[in-house]
């Protein structure tokens, strides 16, 4: 990512998705550049990673990243920090369907490209009904 961009990718801009959705529900990416995100999603496509799996999107080696990245790394550990706090989020939703504390199961999107199984900026666009 070019210096030039450094400074606006921390820049907010209106993303396509709301930054609420409902009560708990937070946007965790309003706050990074829909460029720089959609530049890691393209890298890690590009590097072979599922990012329909949250689990390998969250645990991915950032430091693979490192060359492209380079003065603006900060920004990819941040962005690895909010994708690691949605991956544990989904963790303890997950814990409590299970657990049958819960008659909805999330549905997530990527707020970059819209795609319901992709894990480069996750939010939750709403909950369906499940039978316990």
């Amino acid at each position: 990512v070019p210096q030039a961009l450094a400074q606006q990718l921390l820049k907010p801009k209106a993303l396509a998705c709301a930054d609420i959705l409902d009560g708990e529900v937070l946007n965790h990416f309003v706050k990074f550049d829909n460029d720089f995100l959609l530049s890691i999603q393209q890298t890690l496509e590009g590097l072979g990673v599922d990012v329909g799996n949250l689990e390998h999107v969250a645990n991915f080696d950032i430091q693979k990243l490192s060359a492209k990245y380079g003065n603006n790394f900060d920004l990819v550990k941040e962005w690895q920090r909010k994708i690691r706090d949605v991956w544990e989020q989904a963790k303890r939703m997950e814990s409590e369907l299970a657990s049958k504390k819960r008659a909805q199961r999330p549905k997530w999107r990527c707020a970059i490209c819209g795609r319901p199984h992709c894990q480069v900026a996750p939010y939750i666009e709403g909950y369906e009904d499940i039978e316990l």
